[in-house]
């Protein structure tokens, strides 16, 4: 399985991080491919129609399953509301392409369930440059692969 995920940043300068991880069925989810794509949704856009397009294409790399973090609207006035359109652009290209399940997850509780301790010990914890935002990407992707129990990134994660 191959497991693209992405945790969508802000308009503007805004950056979004994105990992995509091999998770084959009898060992742990591995990196496979990490950026941090700048210039909010324009530079998603951009990113969607070429870098995207040019992964499903690749069945080394093509995504079974996208994650992406769902924006929940507080009404809080002058919230930036660009990551509700990045999902937006995921769920066209996604139709589009006609491939994989969109997963969309809930900002809150990430942290919890994939505390930065177990993104340390799988070694998705990066410190490089923008790296917030694909250490962010990574915790979603492990958090839907806690979800379905995949076994031995379990074991990889938890020592179990």
């Amino acid at each position: 399985m191959i497991i693209l995920s992405v945790d969508p940043g802000g308009s503007g300068r805004g950056t979004s991080g994105v990992v995509v991880l091999r998770a084959p069925e009898d060992s742990p989810a591995q990196v496979v491919y990490r950026t941090a794509v700048k210039e909010g949704l324009d530079g998603f856009s951009a990113w969607l129609n070429y870098e995207f397009r040019s992964m499903c294409s690749d069945p080394k790399i093509s995504p079974d399953v996208v994650v992406c973090e769902h924006f929940i609207n507080r009404n809080i006035p002058g919230s930036d509301l660009t990551p509700v359109l990045i999902e937006g652009a995921l769920r066209y290209v996604m139709n589009d392409w006609g491939k994989g399940k969109l997963i969309l997850q809930a900002a809150s509780g990430k942290n919890t369930l994939v505390p930065d301790k177990i993104l340390k010990r799988v070694g998705m914890w990066w410190t490089d440059d923008n790296h917030r935002d694909q250490t962010e990407a990574a915790r979603h992707a492990l958090v839907y692969l806690r979800s379905i129990k995949h076994k031995p990134t379990l074991e990889r994660m938890y020592g179990e």
